[in-house]
C-alpha cells in the first residue's frame, strides 16, 4: 500500500524499451526522447538505434517468395531479406512448394469429368490447340518479369501463371477443362447425321457421343440408355402406314403407341383405328378393280352394285358409286362424238348445217352449240389455205373465178362488203 501511495505521489515508473520502440514509432516520442529514455535502461545511444532496427517488422517468407515471382524485388534483395527473416534455403524451398497453387476438389472433379489428364483425348478433341508447346513454356520460365509485360495471349497466361505459382502443366488442365461443349442435343444430332457411314472424312461415331456424354457429367448407367432413345420413332400416320403395307403386325403397332408415350388404353384405340385403315384399304382395293371391271364392260351394272353391298356399302352407297361411274362413262363418249363432229367439219367433209343438226341431235344447248360452231369455223379458217388479193386478183382477169366468187373470197380475207366491191371494181 505504501508503495502504490508512493508511486501515485511520486510516478517514477518508465516504458521498457519494447514500448519506447512503439511510442517512437508512433510518434508519440522523439528521438531525443527515445535516446534519453532507452539511456534509462543502460543503452547508449548506438544500442539503442540497433535495436530499434531489428525490431522492425520483417517480411515472412512467404511474402518474399511472391514478391520474387512477381518481380517486385531483386534476387540480391530477396537473399538479403531472407537472412533478416532468419529462414534457411532449405525452408524456403519448402514454403515455395507449399505456396503453389493446387485446385480446389470441385476443380480436380472437373479436371477427371473433362478428361483433362488424358493426352489422348486432348489430342483427339483439340484441347490443347493455342495452348504453348512446352518449349514455349520454357522459354517464358527463363524470361524476367518485365519481358512478361509484353507477352499476348496464350504466351502472356503463361507468365500469370507463373506469378502466382501455378504450375503451367497444371494450367493445361485448366486450359482443357475450360472449353465449351456442345449440348447433349446437338451431340445427338451429329451422331445421327454424321455417322462414319454417312461422313466418313468428319465422323462422329458411337463411342465418341458415350465420351461427350461422360465430359457431360451424365452416368454411365445413362449414357447408353440416352443414345438409345435419341432415334425418333415413326409418326401415328406411319405406324398406321406401315401396318396397312404389312409391315408391322398389330402387337408391334401396339407397342410402337406405347414407345409414342400413349397409355395402354389409348394405344389400343389407335390400333384399332389402324384396324379401320387397313380394313378400307382392302375396300379401297376391292372397290377399284370392280369399278374398272364396269368401266371395261367386264361386269354389267347390276353385278357392280351387288358387289359394291357385299363389301359392306350400303346400298345408296353403291348406287352412288354406280352412278358416279355411269356419268363419267357418258361424258367420255359425248366428248368422244364432239371431237369427231368437229374433226369432220374442220376437214370439209360435213357443211354447217349438217354439223348443226348433229350437234341438236346431242341436246347440246344451243349457246354451247353456237359457240362449238363458232370455234370450229376458226379453226376451219386457220387450217385452210386461202388464196392472196394478187391471187384472186389474177384469177379474177383471167375469169378463172366468177365475180361473185371472188367477192367470197375476199370476204374470207377479212374485206368488207364495200370494200371488196370496190376493188373487184378497180380490176374490171
Amino acid at each position: 500500500m505504501q508503495s502504490q501511495t508512493l508511486n501515485r505521489i511520486f510516478p517514477n515508473e518508465i516504458l521498457d524499451p519494447a514500448s519506447l520502440i512503439e511510442a517512437h514509432a508512433f510518434g508519440e516520442i522523439d528521438d531525443k526522447r527515445y535516446r534519453e529514455e532507452m539511456r534509462k535502461h543502460g543503452f547508449n545511444d548506438g544500442r539503442a538505434r540497433k535495436l530499434k532496427v531489428i525490431t522492425q517488422t520483417k517480411l515472412s517468407p512467404l511474402d518474399l517468395i511472391q514478391l520474387k515471382r512477381r518481380g517486385l524485388i531483386s534476387d540480391e534483395d530477396f537473399i538479403l531479406q531472407q537472412q533478416k527473416s532468419r529462414t534457411d534455403n532449405k525452408t524456403i524451398d519448402q514454403i515455395d512448394n507449399l505456396s503453389k497453387f493446387i485446385p480446389g476438389v470441385q476443380d480436380t472433379i472437373q479436371f477427371a469429368v473433362r478428361e483433362a489428364y488424358r493426352d489422348d483425348i486432348a489430342d483427339k478433341f483439340g484441347y490443347d490447340d493455342d495452348f504453348p508447346t512446352d518449349d514455349r513454356i520454357a522459354t517464358i520460365e527463363k524470361m524476367s518479369v518485365s519481358e512478361h509485360e509484353n507477352l499476348e495471349g496464350s504466351d502472356r497466361l503463361i507468365a500469370q501463371a507463373l506469378q502466382i505459382g501455378l504450375d503451367p502443366a497444371l494450367l493445361k488442365r485448366f486450359w482443357r477443362a475450360h472449353w465449351q461443349l456442345p449440348s447433349i442435343t446437338a451431340g445427338l444430332e451429329m451422331f445421327h447425321r454424321l455417322r462414319p457411314e454417312f461422313n466418313p472424312d468428319n465422323p462422329v461415331d458411337f463411342d465418341t457421343i458415350k465420351e461427350l456424354l461422360k465430359i457431360q457429367d451424365i452416368a454411365p448407367f445413362w449414357q447408353e440408355r440416352i443414345l438409345e432413345t435419341s432415334f425418333n420413332l415413326p409418326t401415328r400416320v406411319d405406324i398406321r402406314r406401315m401396318y396397312v403395307a404389312g409391315l408391322l403386325d398389330r402387337e408391334k403397332v401396339f407397342d410402337v403407341y406405347q414407345q409414342r408415350g400413349f397409355n395402354p388404353e389409348w394405344s389400343e384405340k389407335l390400333t384399332q383405328l389402324a384396324d379401320s385403315d387397313k380394313l378400307d384399304s382392302g375396300r379401297d382395293l376391292s372397290r377399284s378393280m370392280i369399278e374398272k371391271a364396269y368401266e371395261e364392260g367386264i361386269i354389267k351394272r347390276e353385278n357392280a352394285v351387288s358387289l359394291l353391298i357385299e363389301m359392306r356399302y350400303d346400298e345408296n352407297e353403291a348406287e352412288i358409286i354406280v352412278n358416279l361411274i355411269d356419268r363419267d362413262l357418258a361424258n367420255n363418249k359425248l366428248r368422244d362424238k364432239l371431237k369427231l363432229l368437229k374433226a369432220q367439219f374442220v376437214r370439209g367433209i360435213i357443211d354447217e348445217a349438217l354439223y348443226k343438226s348433229s350437234l341438236d341431235d346431242l341436246n347440246i344447248l344451243s349457246e354451247r352449240r353456237d359457240l362449238i360452231i363458232l370455234a370450229s369455223k376458226s379453226e376451219r379458217l386457220t387450217k385452210q389455205k386461202l388464196a392472196t388479193k394478187e391471187d384472186l386478183k389474177a384469177f379474177f382477169k383471167k375469169q378463172i373465178f366468177t365475180k361473185p366468187e371472188v367477192k367470197a373470197e375476199l370476204l374470207k380475207l377479212g374485206y368488207n362488203e364495200e370494200l371488196a366491191d370496190r376493188l373487184i371494181t378497180s380490176w374490171s
